[in-house]
Parts: C-alpha cells; sequence; structure tokens
C-alpha cells in the first residue's frame, strides 16, 4: 500500500533533479539493479530480461568480435555490472566496466578478468587506443545534455584502438515524444566515427531497441 501512494505521489509531484547524475544516484538508491532496465518489469523479472539480452545480443556480437579483436571490451555503462562477468566470460576477454553512477558500480559483482571504474560525466578514465572493442547497452538515451552527448562520444572514440568496434544498443522511433528515444539516424550520425549500421532490432515492453555495429576507421 505504501509504495503504491509513493508511486501515485511521484507521478503527480516528481522530484526535481539537478542534473542527470543526481537523477541516477536517486534511482539508483530506489530500485538497486532494476533501476537499469525498464521499470514496466517487476523485481522477479529482472534476470529473465537480462537473460533475453545476452541471448539476443551475445551471438550478434560475436559476428563482429570474429577476427578476434576483442581481448579487451569496454563495457561502457555497465551500471551495476549486469553484462560485465559474462562479456569477459563468453568473448574470454579482459573487461573494464565504467559508469558515473558510484550506488551502481558499488551493486556490481566481482567476476574474473572484470575491473570496474567510476568515470566523471563525459570522461572515461583510459588511456588513448587502449580498448579493442566498446559495449554500449542503452545508455546514452538517458543521456540528455548534447555538449555531455558529443564529450562521451569523443571519449570513446579516444579510447577505442583504430579499427576496433563499436557494439551500441539504443531505444529509437521516429516519435520523439519521450526525451529517452531518439532516431536511428540520430545514432548513426552521432557516431560518424565508426560508421555504424543497424543489424538487428528487439521489442522491451513497448521499446523500440536498435542493435547497431561499426568500427573505428585504421
Amino acid at each position: 500500500m505504501i509504495s503504491l501512494i509513493k508511486r501515485v505521489w511521484n507521478k503527480f509531484f516528481p522530484k526535481k533533479y539537478n542534473s542527470q547524475i543526481e537523477y541516477w544516484e536517486d534511482r539508483a538508491k530506489n530500485y538497486g539493479v532494476r533501476s537499469v532496465i525498464h521499470l514496466g518489469h517487476t523485481e522477479e523479472e529482472l534476470e529473465k530480461v537480462t537473460a533475453f539480452q545476452i541471448g539476443f545480443l551475445f551471438p550478434l556480437y560475436q559476428k563482429i568480435l570474429s577476427d578476434g579483436s576483442g581481448n579487451i571490451i569496454l563495457d561502457f555503462g555497465c551500471g551495476p555490472g549486469r553484462f560485465s562477468g559474462k562479456l569477459a566470460e563468453f568473448f574470454q576477454a579482459q573487461v573494464i566496466g565504467v559508469d558515473p553512477i558510484k550506488k551502481l558500480i558499488d551493486l556490481a559483482p566481482a567476476a574474473a578478468n572484470v575491473e570496474y571504474r567510476l568515470m566523471a560525466e563525459g570522461i572515461i578514465p583510459l588511456e588513448e587506443n587502449s580498448v579493442d572493442s566498446v559495449f554500449i547497452c542503452l545508455v546514452f538515451g538517458s543521456i540528455t545534455d548534447s555538449a555531455v552527448l558529443t564529450k562521451t562520444v569523443s571519449e570513446i572514440e579516444r579510447v577505442l584502438k583504430p579499427g576496433g568496434s563499436v557494439f551500441l544498443v539504443e531505444k529509437t522511433s521516429e516519435d520523439l515524444s519521450n526525451f529517452q528515444t531518439k532516431t536511428v539516424e540520430f545514432y548513426t550520425n552521432l557516431f560518424s566515427f565508426a560508421s555504424l549500421v543497424k543489424i538487428d532490432q528487439y521489442t522491451d515492453i513497448v521499446d523500440c531497441n536498435s542493435v547497431f555495429t561499426g568500427k573505428k576507421a585504421l
């Protein structure tokens, strides 16, 4: 009953946030690991959602890593590490998970060949040309500041080795009434350095999540 009252209150009297970081810190505090998936899913559905995403996305990702170029994978916006350990295991790779939300990093489980690093907004704590591939799953939709978007993509380009791959999953639609939804063209333009191509999509509740791949020029 209390949770229902809280949901109704939040709907009509939403809390004001000074930044997206503050919003996500509060969301992580309230929902824990579940905060990084569609909140239309229950706590009990969390593992099922993650298992579906891994089963759908990893075989697609494997196709662009088939040349053995995924020795070091950056799990950008790793949150509570839902994918990090599985990426390391599935691809036999060293995985570095980065996220600006400390609460989520603190929730990330320890795993072999995985390390987590807290990042400042728009700044990746890695050296230039230091990773072979970047895995990004449903991160950019929540970045609303255009300057932060541009800076973040520039940072991804900086840390990715020449010839390195980008694997991107984001919610897309031609209906832009929801600030978290952008078009396929938006993402292909945003990641112009990687010449992204949409290769597939899946539906989560009502969201169309598009899958893109591309490579940084040699």
